[in-house]
């Protein structure tokens, strides 16, 4: 069975849901706190690492040397999330976002033809002034039988006057969303494949703006959907982390 807890707080006058899922864990007779922890623990040896890193400082020369290159070459105030993504696909990916995965919106869905758009309805202008007319959009719909929201639509989009226009879908169900729903936008989605763990002299591959990625190679449940990291300092290497 599981339940759903929703604890309210305030923040700057306004009241939040929080939702969290809970599932009960049946104990044997003898059992007590300090028998059962290791047993609802997670493992990190099965979880997928994501290293990463900055591309090298390169030093000018002379009596005095300065930082010629190298270093986080995008805008300072950016917060980068990592997120795995869920796909319908059995290739492991994965989303990024600059704006630690905060740019939204409401639209209308016209995702049954074949011409798959969603209209924006709100939110418009901070979505058209990111800098961006690409993204990786994803549809989060709220699960009334467990309670919590949760991903129901992925797919590439391009930005056209109001619509977001669908170009690859990464994840469907039976029914595709309709009306007026929330939606996330994130810069792209990417191959885990892609970024591989590389040993010297091999550079690891960028992702943009002098940042380097490496994931463990995908394995059977080493990488869960909605598991994330904000990589900072860039210098360490993180494990994913997230609610399953």
């Amino acid at each position: 069975r599981r339940h759903t807890r929703r604890d309210q707080v305030t923040h700057a006058g306004q009241a939040h849901e929080l939702p969290a899922r809970f599932r009960l864990f049946r104990l044997e007779n003898e059992d007590v706190c300090g028998t059962v922890y290791d047993q609802v623990q997670d493992d990190p040896a099965t979880k997928g690492r994501l290293k990463a890193t900055l591309k090298p400082v390169e030093m000018g020369s002379g009596p005095c040397p300065v930082v010629e290159g190298g270093g986080f070459l995008g805008f300072e105030h950016a917060l980068y999330r990592i997120e795995v993504a869920k796909v319908t696909g059995a290739q492991a990916r994965f989303k990024w976002s600059q704006f630690n995965a905060g740019l939204v919106g409401r639209g209308e869905c016209d995702l049954g033809g074949a011409s798959k758009k969603v209209t924006i309805k709100a939110n418009d202008q901070a979505i058209k002034m990111s800098g961006l007319t690409n993204f990786y959009m994803e549809v989060i719909e709220e699960d009334q039988a467990s309670g919590h929201w949760r991903v129901t639509y992925g797919a590439e989009v391009s930005l056209n006057d109001d619509d977001l226009e669908v170009s690859t879908e990464h994840y469907t169900e039976s029914t595709v969303p309709s009306g007026t729903v929330f939606f996330r936008l994130w810069n792209e989605i990417r191959l885990m494949s892609d970024f591989p763990k590389v040993t010297t002299p091999t550079d690891p591959t960028q992702l943009g703006d002098g940042i380097y990625l490496e994931f463990d190679a995908p394995a059977a449940g080493n990488y869960l959907p909605a598991a994330w990291v904000t990589p900072w300092p860039w210098s360490t290497t993180c494990r994913h982390r997230g609610s399953r």
